[in-house]
C-alpha cells in the first residue's frame, strides 16, 4: 500500500505544471514562516520563563542568607546574654572581693598608693599623716595642700576608687595624678629622702620620682617662703612679746642663729671642699642664718652658704640691699594683670646653668663644619691672636705641649731646665683655655637662641649675679609673688578663725595683721578682699625688703660670733650678745660675767628649738648625701616654712590680743583689745619708776610726753605730746 501510494504522488507530482509547482513551493513556505512564528513564540515564553526563574532564584537565597543571618544573630544574642550573665555574676563576685580586700588593706594594709590617699586607713592609722608628710592629721594635710595648690591639685582623689579594668579582666592602677606627685615630692623632703623608696611606695622607676621632684620641688620651696618670708611690724613683735622677756629686761629683741648642715661633696673637687670648710665643725658644711622673733616666728632666712663664708659676711650680703621698699605702686590691681609664670618659680645656683650633657651637646653643633685657620687674626672670644689658641699671646705654642725633652736627645728635662710653662703644665693650660674659649661660644649661641640657660662654669661676674639673684629670691621683689603669698595666707587665716587648723605661730601673726593684709589684697584687686574699699597709697604700709623689715626701735640678739654687725644691718640695729673674752676685761667664767649673761642667753634660747624643728626634715639630716645636694634649697626653704606651723616656744604675754583659750583651738576665743603700735625709737631702763603705778621694773621712754612707763601703762604715740627733753637728764 505504502508502495502504491509512493507511485500515485510520483505519477501526481510528474502530471504538475509549473505554475501548480510554485503554488505548492509558495504554499509550503507559509507554512514555514507559519511553524517560525510559533518557535519564535515558543522561544521568547521560554526565555521569560527562565528570567522569572532566575528571579525566583534570587530572591530565594536572598530569603536563605536572611534566614541565616536572623539565625546566627539568634545564636549571638544568646550567647552574649549567657556571657553577660556569667559576668555579671563574676563581676558581683569581683566586687564583693574587692571590697573586702579594700577593708583588709585600710585595716592592716601598710605603705602603698591604695592606702595613703584613703580615709578610712588614715582614721584606723590617725599619726600616719604626721608621720609621712609631717601634719597633725589626714584632714589638716588635705586642707594645707588645698590652700597651698588651689586648682592644681583634688585633694579628694583616692586611686583606689580609681581602678581600671582592662579588657583580660585585671585590675590596673591609673596613672599618678598632679595630687599624688605632690604628695611624693612632700614625702621625700619629710621622711624619705630617697628616691629608690619612695618608687617603691609608688610602683614607679627611680628616674619617674626625679622627673616628679623637678616639677613639684620647686612649688614646694615657694611654699616654704610664702610661709617663712614676713613683714612683721612693731605692732606684731610688741603683741607677740612673752612674759619672760620682758621680765628679763629684754622686750625689744628680735633673734638671729647660724647653722651648720654637714654635706659630702664630691671629694676630688678641691674648690668645693675649700669653700665649704667650717670653722664651727671642721668639716664641709653649708650655712645658713635664721631670723626669728622672741617666740620662735621665722620671718627671715639666708639662703645656704658654703660653710667658709662668715656669719657676719652672711649678714652683710643679706642687709647689701639698705633700707629699701617694695614697689606698692606697681602692685595696683596685679590680680588683673597678665599672668608671668617667671614670678612664680624658685631660683637656686643651678636654675639656670646648662647640664653637663646639654652643653656637650651644644658645643659638638657648633664644631659641624668648623675649620681650623692657619693665618690671619683669630677671634675666639677670649684674645685676637694669630693662632687658634690665644695663650702664643704669652709665648707659648701648641709644640710647647710636647717639648718635655732635651733638645740634643731623649733624655728627660731635668727641674733646672724646664720653665715655669712646664712646671705648671702646659697641657692643663690649653685645656682650660680651650674650656673658655667653648663657653664663650656657647654662651653667645644661647643668647642668640633666647634661652636663659649658661655654660656650667663659674667666673667672679657670674657669681656676683648669682648672688643678686639670690637675695632678690623674695615674694617682695614681685607683685604677682606677694600677691600668691597673701592669698595664700589670708586662706589660711580664714580656716584658722574657723578652728579646722589647729592654731600656731602663723595663725597668731595672720590675726595680728589681718588688717594690713586685707588693705594690701584690695589695693592688689583679689577678690579675697573685695568687701574691703581699696585704700589710698599713703593708707598702705611700706614693706621693708630683707633685713630691713626689722624694725628700728628694736634689737637683734645673737651669740657672740655676731657682735659687730650693727653697720651691716639696714637700720643700724643695735645688736645684744654676750660678751667676747677678748673685750672682756674679766675672766670668761667669772660669776659676775655668768650673771650678766643670763638675760640674752635666757631669751635667745628658743632659737636652738627653730633650727630643731628645721632639722625634723628628712633632706636636712647630717650628714647630707651628695646626690641631695641639688634638693638641699628646695628643703631649707620648706622646712622654714613649716616651722611655723607649730605652735610658739613661748606663748604671747601680758601685750596679747587674745587669751590663753585661743591657743586650745576653741573657734570663739577670748579677745583682748590691743592699742596699735606704731614703730618709735624708744629707750628702755631698769633703774627707773614707771610715772604712772610709781612702781619699778622695765620702763620706757615715751618721747611726746617725754616720761617713762611700763609697757602696759600708758598708750605711747597717743598721749598728749610734752616739752622734748634727754630721757636721761
Amino acid at each position: 500500500m505504502t508502495r502504491i501510494r509512493l507511485e500515485m504522488e510520483e505519477e501526481e507530482m510528474q502530471q504538475r505544471t509549473t505554475e501548480q509547482w510554485k503554488d505548492v513551493v509558495t504554499e509550503m513556505k507559509s507554512e514555514i514562516d507559519e511553524k517560525n512564528a510559533i518557535i519564535a513564540a515558543k522561544e521568547a515564553e521560554v526565555e521569560r520563563l527562565l528570567e522569572l526563574q532566575r528571579l525566583k532564584d534570587d530572591e530565594i537565597a536572598q530569603l536563605k542568607g536572611g534566614v541565616e543571618k536572623h539565625r546566627k544573630r539568634v545564636r549571638r544574642t544568646q550567647t552574649s546574654l549567657s556571657a553577660d550573665a556569667a559576668d555579671e555574676r563574676i563581676e558581683g563576685y569581683c566586687e564583693v572581693v574587692w571590697e573586702k580586700f579594700l577593708t583588709l588593706t585600710s585595716n592592716a594594709g601598710g605603705i602603698s598608693r591604695l592606702t595613703i590617699f584613703n580615709d578610712e586607713w588614715h582614721a584606723n592609722h590617725p599619726d600616719a599623716a604626721r608621720l609621712l608628710w609631717g601634719y597633725n592629721s589626714w584632714k589638716e594635710t588635705k586642707l594645707y595642700v588645698n590652700v597651698f595648690f588651689n586648682g592644681e591639685v583634688d585633694v579628694n582623689y583616692d586611686p583606689s576608687a580609681n581602678i581600671r579594668h582592662t579588657k583580660e579582666g585585671d585590675l590596673k592602677m591609673p596613672n599618678l595624678t598632679p595630687f599624688e606627685r605632690c604628695m611624693a615630692c612632700r614625702m621625700f623632703f619629710h621622711l624619705f629622702a630617697h628616691e629608690q623608696i619612695i618608687a617603691l611606695c609608688f610602683d614607679k622607676h627611680r628616674t619617674r620620682i626625679g622627673q616628679i621632684l623637678k616639677e613639684w620641688a620647686p612649688k614646694w620651696a615657694s611654699v616654704g617662703i610664702d610661709l617663712s618670708c614676713l613683714d612683721i611690724t612693731s605692732d606684731y613683735l610688741f603683741k607677740e612679746v612673752p612674759d619672760r622677756n620682758i621680765n628679763l629686761g629684754k622686750p625689744r629683741l628680735v633673734f638671729v642663729d647660724g647653722k651648720d648642715w654637714l654635706i659630702s661633696p664630691k671629694q676630688n673637687d678641691t674648690a668645693v671642699e675649700k669653700m665649704s670648710y667650717s670653722s664651727k665643725t671642721e668639716k664641709t658644711s653649708a650655712r645658713g642664718l635664721t631670723f626669728s622673733s622672741a617666740g620662735g616666728l621665722v620671718f627671715e632666712w639666708s639662703p645656704l652658704f658654703g660653710g667658709r663664708g662668715g656669719e657676719r659676711k652672711i649678714v652683710e650680703f643679706m642687709g647689701s640691699l639698705g633700707p629699701s621698699n617694695a614697689p606698692i605702686a606697681d602692685w595696683e590691681d596685679v590680680a588683673g594683670a597678665a599672668d608671668d609664670d617667671d614670678d612664680d618659680l624658685f631660683w637656686t645656683a643651678l636654675s639656670d646653668v646648662m647640664t653637663a650633657k646639654e652643653f656637650d651637646e651644644t658645643v659638638e653643633r657648633l664644631e659641624e663644619g668648623d675649620q681650623l685657620v692657619s693665618n690671619g687674626l683669630l677671634d675666639d672670644g677670649i684674645l685676637i691672636t694669630g693662632q687658634p689658641t690665644g695663650l702664643a699671646r704669652e709665648g707659648l705654642d701648641e709644640g710647647d705641649a710636647e717639648a718635655d725633652t732635651d733638645e740634643e736627645g731623649d733624655e728627660p728635662m731635668s727641674d733646672a731646665a724646664k720653665s715655669g710653662r712646664h712646671i705648671f703644665g702646659i697641657e692643663n693650660a690649653f685645656a682650660a683655655y680651650d674650656s673658655l674659649v667653648k663657653a664663650n661660644r656657647v654662651k653667645k649661641a644661647q643668647q642668640e637662641s633666647g634661652s636663659e640657660k649658661r655654660p656650667p662654669i663659674l667666673t667672679p661676674d657670674i657669681l656676683k649675679e648669682q648672688n643678686s639673684k639670690a637675695l632678690r629670691n623674695d615674694p617682695n621683689n614681685s607683685g604677682r609673688r606677694k600677691l600668691r603669698q597673701l592669698e595664700r595666707l589670708q586662706k589660711l587665716h580664714l580656716l584658722y578663725e574657723k578652728a579646722e587648723l589647729k592654731k600656731c605661730l602663723l595663725s597668731y601673726f595672720l590675726l595680728v595683721t589681718e588688717e594690713h593684709r586685707l588693705k594690701l589684697l584690695s589695693w592688689m584687686g583679689s577678690k579675697l578682699a573685695s568687701h574691703i574699699e581699696k585704700p589710698s597709697l599713703r593708707e598702705l604700709n611700706n614693706i621693708p625688703l630683707r633685713l630691713a623689715k626689722i624694725p628700728e626701735d628694736y634689737g637683734v640678739g645673737g651669740d657672740k660670733g655676731f657682735s659687730g654687725i650693727e653697720y651691716s644691718l639696714p637700720n643700724c640695729n643695735e645688736v645684744d650678745t654676750p660678751p667676747q673674752i677678748a673685750n672682756s676685761k674679766k675672766e670668761r667664767l667669772s660669776k659676775e660675767q655668768i650673771e650678766s649673761e643670763i638675760p640674752i642667753t635666757s631669751v635667745r634660747a628658743p632659737c636652738e628649738t627653730v633650727f630643731k624643728r628645721v632639722d625634723n626634715h628628712a633632706v636636712m639630716k647630717e650628714k647630707v648625701p651628695y646626690w641631695i645636694i641639688p634638693w638641699l634649697p628646695h628643703g631649707h626653704a620648706l622646712a622654714h616654712g613649716e616651722a611655723n606651723l607649730c605652735r610658739p616656744l613661748r606663748f604671747p604675754g601680758r601685750n596679747a590680743i587674745v587669751g590663753d583659750d585661743y591657743w586650745d583651738n576653741i573657734k570663739d576665743c577670748s579677745r583682748i583689745q590691743q592699742p596699735l603700735q606704731t614703730e618709735r625709737n624708744v629707750a628702755t631702763s631698769a633703774r627707773r619708776e614707771c610715772k604712772k603705778c610709781k612702781e619699778g621694773g622695765i620702763v620706757e621712754f615715751c618721747s611726746s610726753c617725754s616720761k617713762w612707763y611700763h609697757s602696759d601703762c600708758h598708750n605711747f604715740g597717743g598721749c598728749n605730746p610734752g616739752p622734748v627733753r634727754n630721757p636721761y637728764l
